[in-house]
């Protein structure tokens, strides 16, 4: 990711949600603020070797995805969101 999609990823997930674990996954869920309802973004890092995904899902807009997310536990996390 390049800084400003590092920046970008802050800003979508600055209101928070709780960090959970799903199997060997560690993930985290935010959104945008004042725009929950169509702007949001997370990140997920796998425990058993460090290999991280991260995403961010604005409605109407083509999503922005990086790192491992054809992983099925992060794949299933991102469907949770959109």
């Amino acid at each position: 990711m390049s800084p400003e999609d590092m920046q970008d990823l802050y800003t979508f997930s600055s209101v928070a949600n709780a960090v959970e674990q799903r199997g060997d996954w560690v993930v985290a869920r935010g959104c945008f603020p004042h725009q929950c309802s169509s702007s949001r973004g997370g990140w997920a890092m796998r425990v058993s070797d460090g290999a991280v995904a991260a995403f961010m899902l604005t409605l109407g807009a083509p999503d922005r995805l990086f790192g491992l997310v054809n992983d099925p536990t992060v794949w299933a996390f991102i469907a949770e969101l959109r």
